[in-house]
């Protein structure tokens, strides 16, 4: 079982949701991450960061800096890049 952190979150606009899985959704199609994921959930425990839970054993959540005026979404797809570009080759497979 994941557990999740017990800081104070703040609400998130659906939005921010809904552009996360855009993001992603737009990089699997685009053969840029080995595997689906779904955000589950969005959470912002400072108002320059967000995490993005996905509820996955391969990759569980990532941390997205943001700032008003920045897109979420470019913002998510890079972070997610950046998660998977660390994984070992065996660590990916479906």
């Amino acid at each position: 079982m994941i557990s999740m952190p017990n800081a104070i979150t703040t609400v998130v606009p659906q939005t921010h949701k809904a552009e996360a899985q855009q993001a992603i959704d737009e990089l699997l199609s685009e053969h840029l991450i080995p595997f689906k994921l779904k955000a589950n959930k969005v959470a912002c425990e400072d108002p320059a960061e967000y995490t993005v839970w996905f509820f996955d054993s391969r990759l569980h959540s990532v941390i997205v800096p943001w700032n008003a005026g920045q897109s979420f979404k470019e913002k998510v797809r890079a972070a997610v890049l950046d998660r998977v570009s660390r994984f070992r080759p065996q660590s990916v497979a479906a």
